[in-house]
């Protein structure tokens, strides 16, 4: 993430699943967000010791994880 990213655009992991759900209609589990940012699929922040993304990261979430279409 970029120091230019707001507070605004930036989503905590246990955030995430509903988010991209809500906004593809694609289920993804906390577990497998969790695994792709530790071996590096998904682009993420660790701050105070949890993991960030930021909105448009989520929107690509399908795509860098190969979500069915």
């Amino acid at each position: 993430m970029s120091e230019n990213s707001s507070p605004h655009d930036v989503v905590q992991l246990a955030q995430v699943p509903r988010a991209v759900l809500a906004q593809t209609g694609k289920p993804v589990t906390y577990r497998r967000l969790y695994t792709a940012i530790l071996d590096g699929l998904i682009p993420a922040e660790q701050r105070n010791g949890r993991w960030h993304l930021t909105e448009k990261t989520i929107a690509e979430i399908p795509k860098l994880l190969r979500l069915a279409a």
